[in-house]
């Protein structure tokens, strides 16, 4: 029986699928056996075993192969999150904003609202130089954000629906093509 735990097991430590041993995976234990007999690595060791044994337990082991899927999976998650709330910054900003810098920015939307706040110059304003600088500097992260999302979106050209099941379809504020779902 062996169990792996990447980060404790020592550098030098063979996994056995690679030492041309067979590697059968089992899947977690009865819930209500483990309650009544107990939880510990030595007590679900035999359960397992007699699965492996009995012929319950055929599968093959997991191979990494969607590991690099869900990293870029969730770097696209983190990066929509984040882009989102940045605008919802920005609108709050400027809902609260004086009524000149609020009429610039009240017609726009999307695309050419995050521009005209990115061109704001806030050194000639020195009465609302910080919201100037605030709002250009939370403009400026939304690009850096959708030009990460495209970066992201575009490494994921070999997704597919079979091998990318929770495939995220971003809404809202991406003005890119979605990763291929």
């Amino acid at each position: 029986m062996w169990e792996a735990h990447p980060p404790t097991a020592p550098a030098s430590h063979t996994p056995p699928g690679q030492a041309g041993l067979a590697v059968i995976e089992v899947s977690r234990p009865d819930k209500a056996e483990r309650r009544r007999i107990g939880k510990s690595d030595p007590i679900d060791a035999y359960p397992a075993a007699r699965a492996v044994v009995s012929g319950r337990a055929t599968s093959a082991p997991k191979d990494g192969t969607n590991a690099g899927k869900r990293a870029l999976q969730t770097a696209v998650r983190t990066a929509i999150k984040a882009g989102t709330a940045t605008l919802n910054q920005m609108t709050r900003l400027l809902i609260t904003a004086p009524d000149a810098i609020r009429a610039k920015c009240s017609a726009l939307s999307g695309d050419k609202r995050v521009t005209t706040l990115a061109r704001f110059r806030p050194a000639g304003d020195p009465a609302h130089g910080p919201l100037l600088t605030a709002l250009r500097t939370l403009a400026k992260r939304v690009r850096s954000l959708t030009e990460e999302h495209t970066v992201l979106t575009g490494s994921s050209t070999s997704w597919s629906p079979a091998s990318t099941p929770a495939c995220v379809t971003p809404m809202g504020w991406v003005r890119t093509p979605a990763p291929s779902c």
